[in-house]
Parts: structure tokens; sequence; C-alpha cells
């Protein structure tokens, strides 16, 4: 989200975020939009700027990875708020417009913080841990709040977190070996009595926000018909409270025919119960990760976009704010087509929309997509 990342998704640029509108998306979910990056230079402001211009809510994630000592994340959550507010979340004294959710962490149940460790736990259970963390980090989103005068539910900024899709059991063992429905469950109760069932005292209403600002989430890499089969059945007791697949991958064996039936399934589900939706994992793929790492509706192409490379922006170690700053190259997406596989494509036709916009390259020459591999996304010095 940093302003100097624009090539990406500028209007002047590859436009991603035009891209995803087109396509027929209302929403865009990112990872590490708060926490990440504490100084006020890495402004967020243009990039929730262009979203809104685009039509696009955004869900903002908080780096999991923070300080978190004993799983108590107050003070880290609450110094991410803060340090938000000057990056251009704060518009005209409220959240930025485009803002419509904060997915507090990403899978608190790995238990993977900066200062902890799921070792820790042995006295106690992990769902303890995980409550704790996420209530005190509930806590310190809402104390930032406070601190700025700023009413986050009339701003209508929702709060989530995104389990994985690990099987556990409930705190009270009253939910066994379940994904997600155990989750949604300790949080409903640990909420009532967090002093007893997280060994945290809030400084803030968190039941209030929780019954107010909520959103229950979890992470798919399974098709839709395994994930419903193990949500929709036990999900009434969570009601009115909503939910949505917070990242659902696209890198399931599943031929275009069973993925545009499942992607239609949740689309029409979502208009007639408390189902918002799905988040889809990713716009294009992670090469960092190898070439196993296959999620994502694009590949890059062989050819850069419109504006040939990004800024120099910086990624800051959490923990000592040291920056390593790079400019990078911009490739243009390629709509994935592979093992007769095309994402994009069925999502767009899905969602209404088509796959169309001045980053994606398709074929060109004689050049064939999908284009780079991970050694050749140059790094500009």
């Amino acid at each position: 989200m940093q302003s100097g990342y624009s090539a990406q998704w500028s209007a002047e640029g590859r436009d991603d975020l035009g891209l995803m509108h087109t396509m027929g998306a209302n929403t865009v979910r990112t990872y590490h939009a708060l926490g990440y990056e504490t100084q006020s230079k890495y402004d967020h402001g243009k990039f929730l700027d262009r979203a809104g211009d685009a039509g696009l809510h955004v869900i903002a994630g908080y780096e999991t990875q923070m300080i978190c000592k004993d799983f108590n994340c107050y003070d880290a959550w609450k110094a991410a708020t803060l340090a938000a507010y000057d990056q251009g979340f704060l518009k005209d004294g409220k959240w930025h417009p485009s803002v419509s959710m904060l997915s507090l962490m990403e899978e608190p149940d790995d238990l993977n913080f900066q200062g902890s460790t799921a070792a820790e736990c042995n006295d106690k259970t992990p769902n303890m841990c995980w409550l704790r963390a996420i209530i005190s980090a509930m806590d310190g989103v809402l104390a930032a709040e406070n601190e700025k005068n700023i009413d986050g539910a009339a701003s209508g900024v929702n709060m989530t977190v995104a389990w994985s899709m690990s099987e556990h059991d409930s705190y009270d063992g009253k939910i066994t070996k379940s994904i997600g429905i155990y989750g949604f469950y300790d949080l409903m109760k640990g909420i009532e009595d967090p002093a007893q069932i997280a060994n945290y005292k809030p400084q803030n209403d968190v039941k209030q926000a929780y019954l107010t600002r909520w959103v229950n989430g979890v992470n798919s890499q399974a098709d839709w018909t395994f994930i419903s089969g193990k949500i929709l059945p036990s999900y009434a007791q969570f009601e009115p409270r909503p939910w949505f697949i917070s990242g659902y991958s696209t890198n399931i064996n599943q031929d275009d025919v069973s993925w545009k039936k499942d992607t239609l399934a949740m689309d029409t589900l979502a208009t007639t119960s408390s189902f918002l939706g799905v988040a889809i994992r990713g716009l294009s793929r992670q090469y960092q990760y190898g070439a196993a790492y296959k999620d994502g509706l694009f590949a890059l192409g062989k050819k850069t976009a419109n504006i040939q490379s990004t800024e120099s922006v910086c990624r800051e170690d959490v923990n000592t704010h040291f920056q390593d700053c790079k400019k990078h190259i911009v490739n243009c997406l390629c709509a994935q087509v592979e093992l007769g596989q095309n994402r994009a494509e069925t999502v767009a036709g899905v969602w209404k929309g088509k796959v169309s916009g001045p980053g994606v390259c398709f074929n060109y020459g004689n050049e064939l997509c999908p284009g780079v591999e991970a050694s050749q996304e140059a790094t500009v010095v």
C-alpha cells in the first residue's frame, strides 16, 4: 500500500485496483497494511483514495508477527493503529472511507507472533493464548480509536481474524476437530469473560465492539463443498454475526467447470444468508515462495507494465525497524492458463465482469504467458 508501489495499483501504472473492479470485485484485502511500515513517510492514503475511486472497499490487515509478549498484543496493535493514522488511514477525523474492515491477525491459531512462542502455552491451553492475543489486539485498536476520538462503529469499520484450516477443539472441549468453528466459538465465549477464559482484562469495551463490528473469517485451501460442509451446518449459533472466506486458495485441483460452479455457489449464498462472500488469494502469484506456490489469479508476463518500476520502497523489520529499500520491476499480468485452468476469466464471468486493463498482457508477439520465473523477477538497483 506504500505510495511508492503506485506503479502496481495506480490508474497511471498497472492499475491492479482498476483491474479488480473491472473483473467484478467490490473489495480488496491486503495482508500487511498496518504494523509492517511504522514511519509516517510510508503514505498509504493514495492507495486508499485509488481504491475508493475504483469502487473497492479495503480489508486492511495487520502484520501478525509483531511483538506480542506472553500473547498480550495490546501495545503493538495500538501503536500500529496510531502509526497508520499518520500514514493516510485517517481522513477528516475518521477512518478513511475506503476502509471497511480490519483483519487483526492471519491464522492466530498458529500462535505465530514475535516475543512469544507456542511452547509458552505448554502450561496452558493454546486456546487461552490465541484468545488473549486476539482480545488484547482488539483492545489496542479500540484504545487508538479512543485516543483520536474516532467512533469505529459509526465509521462502518468492522473487525475480523482469519482462522486457518487446521483442525482444533474449542477451549472447553464442546467442539472437537473442527475447522473455523472452534475459533468462532472461542471468541464468542471468551469475549463474555476474557479475564477468566483468556487471562486478560480489557481496558476498553471489547464486548460492544464484538457485538457491533465483528465478522468471522476462515481461510480455505480446499474447495467450497468441503469448507462449506465444515462451517454451514454449525453456523446458526453465531448469527447474526456474519462470516466470510478470508482467503480462498486458487491452487485447488479443479477444472474451470468445477471452479465456476463453486464460485457461483459462493456468490449466490452471499445474497441470501449471513455469508458475506469470498476473498480470493491472490491477484498474482508470489514468486518469492518458489515454483511450487501456485496461488494467484495471474502470473507475471515477460514485459513491463506502463510504469516500468516502483519507486524505492522499504520493508521494515518489526523488531529493529531496520529498512531494506529497493526498486522493483513491475511486470504485466497474464491471465493464468495452466493445466486447462483460467481462474481469472472464470471468476470475472461469475462476477459479471471481464479481464481487461492496461496491465494485462495475455499473449503478445512471440512471448507467451505465463511469464517470468522467480529468478527473472528483477530488482532495479
